[in-house]
């Protein structure tokens, strides 16, 4: 399974947020507040929130909030709507925004849908 972001999903900080540092992530450029990712480690993974990003001097600290369910849940119902996904990716509204998720862009859900 891959992980987006290394992190111990017990640790939480002041915030009471699971947090981690940004440079941990293998792409940071996915790290961004809003985004869905996958956190944790290979034998404990789970499907995060991102809620933001605070600049510290020893590193930027991602702040993740643990939605509910395993990640297995979660690529079984991307399976399941992955045919409603790559159709709904072609209808367009302004700006090459998707009716689906209006945060993102048809090739993010061809892209998805597709994994």
């Amino acid at each position: 399974m891959r992980i987006d972001i290394p992190a111990d999903l017990n640790s939480e900080d002041e915030t009471g947020l699971v947090w981690t540092f940004l440079d941990e992530a293998d792409d940071p450029g996915l790290i961004r507040p809003g985004e869905i990712v996958v956190a944790g480690s290979e034998l404990t993974a789970a499907v995060c929130e991102v809620v933001d990003l605070v600049d510290k001097p020893a590193g930027t600290i991602v702040h993740l909030r643990i939605l509910p369910g395993a990640v297995g849940q979660y690529r079984r119902l991307i399976d399941r709507i992955g045919a409603q996904a790559r159709a709904w990716s072609s209808e367009r509204v302004g700006g090459g925004i998707t009716t689906l998720d209006p945060r993102r862009t048809r090739s993010e859900w061809v892209e998805l849908a597709a994994a």
